[in-house]
């Protein structure tokens, strides 16, 4: 009787095992849940996922690469977890603007390039020209079209203030919930979006 009370329980909130003492009323909890449901991300030893932490380099591709279908195309490898998912990025999304070593915390503005990047979004030969931006992002950055996608796809709305603040670390949660509504939850409406857009 109390295993099916229990299997009753997790099927009704398949979301409590994930109960992140570190989380619990956070914005990001939500979109945390569900990416741990699906195993697209992971938490620490001590059993806390860490919202507030910084994302370094490997860590965001890890996250993005696996939200995605490029997940199908990375080869596991037992000694070295990081090599495949690097030689992935810098086979298909690698810039030369922002480089990061692998420990390194990235920036808000590589952020939203990776996550689109990882969506089949290549805004380097699409005109954003009638996309709103926010008032703090330069406009000779190869990261300025994809913030303005990102505005207008409602990915991020940017602080209260109006600014982007492009050069700013992203937390684990912030970044957490720009995988999930990019790669998940709105898929479909941003690639109509991205297809839309003129040449």
């Amino acid at each position: 009787m109390k295993k099916i009370f229990l299997a009753l329980l997790l099927i009704i909130s398949p979301f409590s095992v994930f109960a992140f003492s570190d989380t619990n009323n956070s914005d990001f909890e939500q979109y945390i849940n569900n990416m741990v449901a699906e195993n697209l991300i992971s938490w620490y030893s001590d059993g806390k996922f860490h919202p507030n932490k910084a994302v370094s380099f490997v860590e965001s591709l890890k996250i993005a690469i696996n939200a995605s279908e490029n997940f199908s195309q990375i080869q596991q490898n037992s000694e070295n977890w990081s090599l495949p998912y690097i030689d992935f990025y810098n086979q298909n999304f690698s810039q030369n603007e922002k480089t990061f070593s692998q420990n390194e915390k990235i920036s808000r503005d590589f952020a939203i390039y990776l996550s689109l990047k990882n969506l089949g979004v290549n805004l380097e030969h699409k005109n954003t020209a009638d996309l709103k931006n926010f008032p703090d992002v330069k406009n000779n950055s190869i990261f300025t079209k994809y913030i303005a996608f990102a505005k207008a796809t409602g990915i991020s709305s940017g602080y209260d203030n109006g600014n982007f603040r492009p050069n700013n670390n992203i937390s684990r949660g912030e970044f957490t919930k720009i995988i999930w509504k990019t790669l998940r939850e709105n898929k479909e409406e941003i690639l109509q979006k991205y297809n839309s857009l003129p040449i």
